[in-house]
C-alpha cells in the first residue's frame, strides 16, 4: 500500500494530515500445480516517512491487515 497526498521533492511534511487507509493483503494463491503455499513475508515502511505514518501490520492466516494514516 503506498498513499502520499504529495509527490514532489519538498521535505518536512505534516505527516498528520496523512488520511487513515485499512487494507487487506492476502497471501498469493494459484491453482498451477506445485505453485501453492506462498505467503507475505516482509511488512515495512520505506523512505522519509519510517516511523512517522502509524503504521500498522496485524498478520492473519490468510495474509495482513495493514492500517496507516490518521483518523
Amino acid at each position: 500500500m503506498q498513499s502520499y497526498n504529495w509527490n514532489n521533492s519538498i521535505t518536512n511534511h505534516d505527516y498528520s494530515k496523512q488520511p487513515f487507509s485499512q487494507v487487506f493483503f492476502g497471501n498469493p494463491t494459484s491453482k498451477t500445480k506445485g505453485a501453492s503455499g506462498g505467503k507475505i513475508t516482509l511488512i515495512y515502511e520505506a523512505g522519509e516517512c519510517v516511523k512517522k505514518l502509524n503504521l500498522k501490520a496485524t498478520q492473519t492466516g490468510k495474509g495482513y491487515q495493514i492500517q496507516a494514516g490518521f483518523k
